[in-house]
């Protein structure tokens, strides 16, 4: 069995995925994955990986593929025409597979990706068999689900422009009317020979989907939908008996005789973005240590001046978000490679071993888990395969869970900079979850103790906190009758914080700041109110002052700041502090042309 990422569609605007196919290059038909959208794309990801790995073992050909703006195609979410856009990537992506010579196609589309995939198929034609796992019945009750589910979360109201927030994506009033217009009920021939329709249990309003568009359909249960989609990361549970399902109906209505493959080629290095002069920003996938990392390296087109940077500057290391692949939080680590190679600095998505598209370093180590312990040798693997003349000539980028690894695999590297944007620094180590000692490479981690999510989901409040993740943080921001109130709410945390402390004095802030700072690591810090405590009453405010003071410490405190950073206005703030910070620490001096391009582009 085989799997490598590619580039296809046009070379002005392309888009990646990868394509999965048996180890004798035959197959006997090719499938056409269409992954969901917003923050369902990346907590489907490593599901949607597992399925394309479970088809080929099956003797069929497979493609994943990121939709035009998405993920690590070409393309941003603002862009105009975005439906057409992301309907003529899946048509591309089905001509695709039908290239490599199979004699049938499947599509198997996930939520907004069945609506996709199924429209796709009925302007296409030419799909043998369609399967539909939890699908959405129209792209306007998706986007009515999306805006609900942003308000319960987010607190975020209805917009006057007719433009949607969901979590981790802000929909245009122009993506707005064009997704309204898609719905299962609009089609009237048959789009497949076969279809398999895969409903939540809970949600039997799927039904109204109607038996329109296959000529025989099979219906069924999509199974783990909800430990998939409505848990907090990084605790949820992956789908592996729909799974199973899917792969075998599918390869069960193939053909029995296989076909030799015509194999698209590997991915090299693809164009993905111009500025206003031109200058092109390129990018390639590229494996690092002997453990075959995988990671996406982004830097500002191959001429002489870009080597000579690239040798010069230190190169820019993002890392996994909790369990997720490396486009980071909302896809913003895409955002800030493209605009931070225009200032010619190079950077590289990673993927952690056991996440995203990185195999797992040993047989028995963890999948689809955050924090692991492999995150240390991880880090050591990717800086010396970056910057192999200066491991430490790097600048750690990390958020949330990555944000805690930025930091504590630093105070061992010494890089020349880390960015940290709401470090999660208090969590259940895994190998305490396993019974075993916290590992020693762990300095300023403030483990929490492994009997409290053992009864997550054991009364009625913790599963409203489930279903609804950020439910336990507007409970506890709501505004109080009296501002006493609300200052004793936070002396009282703060004072948790404090003693939790007190049995690891090196895990306070203050010591493990001092060690960065005193070593040269430059550190940025940018945190909501709810982040910024541990760090407060880890150090001493003459201590903090004094850190800042030295110039290599910069910590920003957003109170409002939400922890997923999936609200559009709050990750445009990160999104051009981090930027104004890392160009002007960063970015080669070589004239006038990076700071001009930087600041157009913010």
């Amino acid at each position: 069995m085989g799997s490598y990422p590619i580039w296809f569609g046009p070379n002005s605007r392309p888009l990646f995925g990868w394509f999965h196919h048996p180890n004798d290059d035959r197959a006997r038909a090719g499938v056409v994955l269409c992954a969901p959208f917003a923050r369902e794309y990346v907590e489907a990801h490593y599901a949607m990986r597992l399925l394309a790995e479970r088809l080929e073992s099956l003797g069929l050909c497979a493609l994943r593929f990121d939709y035009d703006g998405i993920g690590d195609s070409a393309g941003d979410s603002n862009d105009s025409d975005r439906v057409s856009a992301w309907l003529a990537s899946t048509a591309r992506a089905v001509a695709l597979v039908r290239s490599t010579g199979v004699n049938q196609v499947t599509v198997v589309g996930m939520r907004l990706g069945a609506l996709l995939g199924a429209q796709a198929a009925a302007e296409g034609g030419g799909v043998d068999q369609l399967v539909l796992w939890d699908p959405c019945v129209s792209g306007r009750s998706f986007l009515t689900e999306q805006r609900a589910i942003a308000a319960i979360s987010f607190g975020t109201t209805g917009s006057s422009d007719g433009s949607v927030q969901g979590p981790g994506f802000l929909y245009g009033s122009e993506t707005v009317r064009e997704l309204s217009e898609l719905a299962f009920s609009r089609f009237q021939v048959p789009l497949a020979r076969r279809a398999l329709v895969l409903i939540r249990p809970d949600r039997p309003a799927g039904k109204r989907l109607g038996a329109s568009f296959a000529s025989s359909i099979e219906w069924d249960k999509a199974v783990g939908q909800a430990d998939l989609f409505e848990v907090e990361a990084p605790h949820q549970a992956l789908p592996y008996t729909t799974i199973e399902r899917i792969a075998t109906w599918v390869s069960d209505g193939a053909q029995t005789c296989s076909v030799a493959l015509k194999l698209p080629p590997v991915a090299g290095v693809a164009t993905v973005d111009f500025d206003t002069v031109g200058q092109a920003v390129t990018e390639r996938p590229i494996w690092m240590g002997p453990a075959g990392l995988f990671g996406v390296l982004t830097e500002v087109a191959g001429t002489e001046v870009a080597s000579m940077e690239r040798k010069c500057g230190p190169v820019v290391v993002f890392l996994n978000v909790a369990n997720e692949h490396h486009v980071g939080p909302a896809r913003l680590w895409v955002e800030l490679a493209r605009r931070w190679a225009l200032a010619g600095i190079t950077s590289v998505r990673v993927d952690l071993s056991g996440l995203g598209d990185s195999p797992r370093r040993y047989p028995d180590q963890l999948e689809f888990f955050a924090r692991l312990p492999e995150a240390f040798q991880d880090l050591d693997d990717i800086t010396s395969a970056v910057s192999p003349d200066e491991p430490k000539n790097v600048v750690i980028v990390g958020f949330s869970s990555g944000g805690y690894q930025a930091i504590d695999s630093a105070l061992e590297l010494l890089p020349k900079g880390i960015v940290a944007v709401n470090p999660s620094l208090s969590f259940v180590p895994p190998e305490c979850r396993a019974g075993l000692p916290i590992d020693p490479r762990r300095k300023v981690a403030l483990p929490q103790s492994a009997v409290v999510p053992r009864f997550r989901g054991s009364n009625l409040h913790s599963e409203l906190l489930l279903r609804f993740p950020r439910l336990r943080w507007r409970l506890r921001t709501l505004p109080t009758r009296h501002a006493r109130i609300h200052r004793l709410r936070l002396v009282v945390c703060n004072l948790g914080w404090r003693i939790r402390m007190l049995s690891a004095p090196s895990c306070r802030s203050g010591a493990w700041l001092s060690k960065l700072v005193d070593a040269g690591v430059d550190v940025l810090l940018v945190c909501g109110e709810h982040e910024a405590r541990p760090i407060r009453a880890g150090a001493s405010r003459r201590k903090l002052s004094n850190l800042v003071r030295s110039g290599r410490l910069r910590f920003e405190c957003v109170p409002e700041l939400e922890h997923g950073l999936l609200i559009d206005a709050q990750y445009r703030t990160v999104a051009d502090l981090t930027t104004e910070h890392v160009v002007s620490r960063f970015a080669p001096r070589r004239n006038s042309t990076a700071s001009s391009v930087t600041a157009e582009s913010a």
